[in-house]
């Protein structure tokens, strides 16, 4: 049966909802992807594990695309793009926007000089404008436009009736599981980096390498249990404070060890 659009304004709310449950589903895949690919036979893919993931969720929302011009998020919610029209180009355009802006990300907190302070403005400005546009969309009724991306896509989101589709239940478990496995390998990788990673490092603290943040020799030296790489303890916190990303993974005060007395 052919759902049957609502016209009734998304509310902000609902958009954040949105926007927050398939950013969690990406990084959900994300962290499944790093986890298989550290296997021996498969460790040359790991750099291209963001690559992969949005190949991946490209193929999930392949059918949701042809269906009501929608992804994912979008069908599950219960929302689709209020036109039929460039079906493959949306598709296309909902997968690059997140991935360009996630290697930009990357790649401003990966390079050094002025290369990076442009990166930095760019990245800067372009999330100074999302968030005017998401307030400006907040504040006032008569605004359509959420995000950049619904701009990109030429097209506003609409209620629809009916929406009970199986497939939004097959790809819900299937997300619920790879949460299940980050929240088992994040305990799991908690559990072995106290006893596996702190004596070794101890023992060779004369062959400690420089700092991959600040570039100079460790003060009050850390180890960060997602790499094993050495940091000052006043660069992992400015990692922290900035939320920088290590790995596409953001830092957190549970994700380093001490190792200075």
């Amino acid at each position: 049966m052919e759902s049957r659009a609502i016209q009734s304004r998304i509310h902000f709310f609902e958009y954040y909802s949105l926007e927050k449950f398939e950013e969690s589903l990406r990084n959900a895949l994300l962290y499944s992807l790093d986890i298989i690919l550290q296997q021996d036979r498969l460790i040359q893919f790991h750099q291209y594990s963001q690559e992969i993931a949005s190949i991946i969720e490209f193929v999930i929302n392949i059918p949701f695309a042809y269906k009501t011009n929608s992804s994912f998020g979008e069908s599950f919610f219960g929302f689709s793009l209020d036109h039929q029209k460039y079906k493959i180009l949306n598709l296309c355009i909902r997968q690059l926007y997140p991935y360009i802006k996630q290697k930009l990300f990357n790649l401003q907190n990966n390079s050094q000089g002025r290369k990076k302070q442009i990166l930095q403005i760019v990245y800067k400005v372009i999330c100074g404008l999302e968030i005017a546009l998401k307030l400006y969309y907040l504040l006032n009724e008569k605004s359509v436009k959420y995000s950049f991306l619904y701009i990109l896509l030429r097209g506003n989101l609409i209620r629809q009736e009916n929406n009970n589709d199986k497939y939004n239940s097959i790809i819900l478990g299937l997300f619920l599981f790879m949460k299940f496995l980050d929240y088992y390998f994040q305990k799991k990788k908690v559990n072995q980096g106290q006893v596996n990673l702190i004596e070794p490092i101890k023992q060779n603290k004369l062959q400690l390498s420089v700092c991959p943040y600040c570039k100079k020799l460790p003060i009050n030296s850390v180890v960060l249990k997602t790499n094993g790489k050495i940091y000052c303890n006043v660069c992992i916190q400015k990692i922290i404070n900035e939320r920088h990303q290590v790995g596409n993974q953001v830092i957190t005060d549970q994700h380093y060890i001490k190792i200075y007395e």
